[in-house]
């Protein structure tokens, strides 16, 4: 085996090496980026649903207009 076919083995082995990893290691960062996102977003819901719940209740009820009383 001359140093070239050594060379051209390992190029091969390489090559068919990124060929069974990027593709899977592509998808798997594609799933992380998506459940981040979902994440992001369910935590965006929670914090407005929050918010909206600490909303100051007023101590006195409101007026009753269609009874007419004055007070």
């Amino acid at each position: 085996m001359t140093v070239t076919d050594y060379y051209l083995l390992l190029a091969i082995h390489g090559a068919t090496l990124a060929l069974l990893t990027v593709p899977p290691f592509v998808a798997f960062f594609r799933a992380c980026v998506a459940e981040s996102r979902a994440i992001q977003a369910a935590l965006k819901r929670h914090a407005q649903r929050e918010q909206a719940d600490n909303l100051p209740v007023p101590a006195v009820p409101p007026p009753d207009f269609e009874s007419g009383d004055p007070a």
